[in-house]
């Protein structure tokens, strides 16, 4: 309490309005001139303040990745760094008091190109901005998780990095770029953990997980960015042309986990700066990571359309829309040519009937007038049946539009797909592709035993018990039992039996899609208690 009370205390004085005053580090008023003045620092007075209230405090030299920082800098003369650690409760707690207390906004380097944002071609100019410092309180700073600490700071003694196997400064200096709102939101960094990253020929992928209690309720985006002057002027100046402008990064969600596909048409230093958040919050910056282009991605192939926000892939907008358990949670779906390739999802019981559906498919060229899409809404169950029949190779965007009622025109997109006929981004072997695609169509159009053996064949080809397609085939096999228990108690008319399913309906994930049936049975419960 003492600590907390000594920074809530310290980030609400306003330093710079103390720089008049006499400078001592004998008085409190005294070293907040001192600060309003550069001439000392926010870890020397905290250290004080604590010592003076009888709580054991120590002062820490090292190293941060802060202020001027770019993925990939190793000159640690500019990352010089202080910070605390206080003694409570028998162990050792880290505190970064400038961070907890002050904040830069609106801080931005020049040098870059943007290229793309929100999915979006730019190939504008950043404009450098030094920014402001301003008050703040940062709770993240108060005694954070030394193993995430430890990847913005690195102290020149490792005792203090707090860790039971400290890392050297190599490797501090090389892993990726983490910030504290990537932590918040339980996140994992999947690929490889490194702040430089280096691209030859190919399709460079970043990978993220989620928790999977908060996936679906999430948003991650992103600004791809080129370093000028890092390739040939002639190749740079022909790439940002309005008419060559490409769309480099595809957004992919796939349940708990997201992927960035990143192409490169040109030679050149990149940098990708991923931001994210709760569904309808701002967006924060989680990590940057720097990408060395040695060679330009061969084939380099732009994405079909700009998704937005929304990326690729079934999230939050779909589950508003009532567009609920995805056959293919997968933004991402590799197809063969002149295979028909159904995606369904169960529809919410209160909007299914008033639901109206938009399908659109776009190759990348604007070329292909044969292949098409439709789509239905199966009444019998409730479910929404999307067909696609793709008859030339290449890659394809699907746009999944709704609106309720007679509100025909104000029909919004509430999730894409992007679909294609190369395994370029396939991360698995053949036979495991063969096994997932038994898998999808199962679950799109088979029964039980059909359900089952296909998730015994994944699990045989060694895809991992949690993949997020084996999940799904698990929930279709769940709602399956659900409508047979729901006819079964129907036909036994007995009470305790009705109640027990209505709990069971109640307290499921499935709520929503059985929200009519639980209504009926409840009725019927009704009817046998008055009766």
């Amino acid at each position: 309490m003492m600590v907390r009370i000594i920074l809530v205390w310290l980030s609400n004085q306003v330093v710079e309005q103390f720089v008049s005053e006499e400078c001592t580090d004998k008085t409190p008023l005294g070293f907040l001139s001192l600060l309003g003045q550069r001439r000392s620092t926010y870890s020397t007075f905290f250290t004080v303040l604590c010592r003076t209230a009888d709580v054991k405090c120590a002062q820490i030299h090292g190293v941060c990745k802060a202020g001027d920082y770019q993925p990939g800098d190793t000159n640690i003369d500019n990352l010089t760094c202080l910070w605390n650690a206080v003694y409570i409760q028998d162990s050792w707690r880290i505190i970064h008091p400038y961070w907890v207390c002050r904040s830069v906004f609106g801080k931005r380097s020049s040098g870059w190109i943007k290229l793309e944002e929100d999915g979006k071609a730019i190939g504008h100019r950043t404009i450098a901005a030094d920014g402001v410092v301003k008050n703040a309180f940062k709770e993240y700073y108060i005694m954070p998780d030394p193993s995430q600490f430890i990847y913005r700071c690195h102290p020149d003694s490792k005792e203090w990095q707090l860790l039971p196997t400290p890392i050297s400064r190599e490797i501090f200096l090389n892993q990726a770029y983490l910030l504290p709102p990537f932590w918040a939101m339980e996140m994992k960094l999947v690929s490889k953990n490194a702040c430089c990253l280096f691209a030859s020929g190919k399709t460079l992928t970043l990978t993220f997980e989620t928790s999977k209690a908060t996936a679906n309720t999430i948003n991650l985006d992103y600004e791809f960015l080129l370093k000028e002057g890092s390739a040939q002027r002639e190749d740079e100046n022909e790439m940002l042309k309005p008419e060559n402008m490409p769309r480099l990064v595809a957004k992919i969600r796939n349940a708990s986990e997201w992927n960035f596909d990143i192409q490169f048409p040109i030679e050149g230093i990149y940098k990708i700066v991923i931001y994210g958040g709760p569904d309808t919050h701002p967006l924060l910056r989680l990590c940057e990571f720097k990408i060395i282009c040695t060679k330009r991605t061969e084939g380099c192939r732009l994405i079909p359309f700009n998704p937005g926000k929304l990326g690729f892939g079934p999230g939050p907008e779909s589950d508003r829309a009532g567009l609920l358990l995805p056959s293919h949670r997968n933004g991402i779906i590799t197809i063969d040519r002149n295979n028909p390739t159904n995606l369904r999802f169960l529809l919410a019981s209160d909007t299914y009937k008033s639901l109206n559906v938009e399908t659109e498919l776009v190759d990348f060229d604007l070329k292909d007038k044969k292949s098409s899409v439709k789509s239905v809404i199966e009444n019998d169950t409730k479910e929404l049946k999307i067909i696609t029949n793709i008859v030339q190779n290449g890659d394809y965007g699907l746009r999944i539009s709704t609106s309720t009622g007679d509100d025909l025109e104000r029909l919004t997109v509430v999730c894409n797909y992007l679909i294609t006929t190369s395994n370029k981004l396939s991360r698995e072997k053949a036979n495991q592709r063969v096994a997932r695609r038994k898998l999808l169509s199962s679950i799109e159009n088979g029964n039980n035993i059909e359900i089952t053996e296909s998730i015994k064949r994944c699990l045989k080809e060694k895809i991992l018990e949690n993949d997020s397609d084996i999940e799904n085939a698990q929930r279709k096999l769940d709602v399956l039992q659900f409508r047979k228990a729901i006819h079964d108690a129907v036909l036994r008319n007995h009470l305790g039996t009705i109640e027990k399913t209505i709990h069971c309906l109640e307290t499921s994930l499935y709520e929503r899609i059985f929200r009519k049936a639980i209504q009926e049975l409840d009725n019927l419960a009704n009817e046998l208690r008055s009766s």
